[in-house]
């Protein structure tokens, strides 16, 4: 186990807090956790992956808040584009607690706007446009669950047995 074995230091340190518990079991599931995460950061090609898609993505985000402000009649260059992307995703991640992050993405673009000249309208509208596509892309997803949901259940309840 090496330096950076979080789960397990972790676990160790509440254990000295909570001592009355036996935490032994909990100590070989965070042992277990930390040399998986380990075996993820030592295999480069899963890292430089998952970088590669993170950057793509975040360009697609830079692409989609200049294309968006272009059809809002607001154009700005490609580095404000870029910039309203990263700091509102810097912002949505911050508010990871908060599910969807709704109203903070809102407000994050608000007060981003002034940064690139953009009035408080526009912002909130680039947000809504924001918000249209990951509806866009979720609800599809949200129904499929719901109907495979659906199905399993029926399945389930056909297997089983009848008691009275």
């Amino acid at each position: 186990m090496g330096s950076a074995a979080l789960f397990g230091r972790l676990l160790r340190l509440t254990s000295i807090a909570f001592a009355r518990y036996d935490r032994s079991a909990l100590a070989t599931h965070a042992d277990a956790i930390d040399v998986a995460v380990g075996a993820l950061y030592r295999d480069r090609r899963k890292i430089a992956a998952t970088f590669a898609l993170s950057f793509v993505g975040w360009l697609v985000g830079t692409g989609e808040v200049w294309l968006a402000l272009r059809f809002l009649d607001h154009p700005v260059g490609w580095l404000d584009a870029l910039l309203l992307e990263s700091v509102g995703q810097a912002i949505r991640g911050a508010a990871f607690a908060i599910p969807g992050s709704l109203g903070v993405q809102e407000g994050g673009y608000l007060a981003l706007a002034p940064l690139v000249g953009l009035p408080p309208d526009v912002a909130l509208a680039l947000s809504l446009v924001k918000r249209a596509r990951e509806l866009a892309l979720g609800l599809p997803g949200l129904v499929y669950l719901h109907w495979s949901e659906r199905n399993w259940l029926r399945q389930r309840r056909l297997q089983m047995p009848l008691t009275d």
